[in-house]
């Protein structure tokens, strides 16, 4: 066969499956998150319960933290890519799907779902703070320095401790945990 219809055809081959291809890792893709989150999820109400602390802490804290990797790693690659505005729209984006869709999304799946208000409000506040101190920051060019940074990591050291704190009594600001 002659090299230029060869060529042709491969291109041909190549253009006809490269969707295909995508298509199919994105949907493996999905599965393999979907059920790495389902594993994550169990792991951390079955260490809650083994702890004897609540499944509050832990979907707070690790289940919280181990579902947001994905967005940790897509923001790393896109600083490191200099491309900055996409390593925080990204979650700002991914906040606002969690918000506006996911929730909701679970309540029409599940039936209902049972928000403790006064476990809800003091959470609420910290993260209505944490947005202020980001809109504070960023206020120019949604750019961050390492000392903002630092600001932020420190804020949810803080975030956590409290929730530790919370959870095995030694403070009681949020009722009914």
């Amino acid at each position: 066969m002659n090299h230029a219809i060869r060529y042709c055809l491969l291109l041909l081959f190549v253009a006809v499956t490269q969707p295909q291809r995508e298509g199919v890792t994105l949907v493996v893709t999905l599965l393999v998150i979907a059920v790495g989150v389902e594993g994550l999820v169990r792991a951390a109400l079955s260490l809650g319960a083994i702890f004897g602390t609540s499944s509050f802490l832990w979907g707070l804290t690790v289940i919280a933290a181990g579902t947001s990797l994905p967005d940790a790693f897509v923001s790393i690659r896109a600083a490191q890519n200099d491309d900055d505005v996409t390593s925080l729209t990204n979650v700002l984006g991914s906040n606002i799907f969690n918000l506006l869709v996911a929730i909701p999304v679970g309540v029409l799946l599940a039936g209902s779902a049972t928000i403790n208000f006064l476990a809800a409000i003091p959470t609420m506040g910290f993260l209505s703070f944490a947005t202020l101190v980001f809109i504070v920051f960023t206020r120019t060019r949604l750019e961050l320095t390492n000392r903002e940074a630092y600001v932020f990591l420190g804020l949810y050291g803080i975030f956590l401790l409290w929730m530790i704190l919370e959870s095995v009594g030694i403070t009681d600001t949020i009722r009914g945990i």
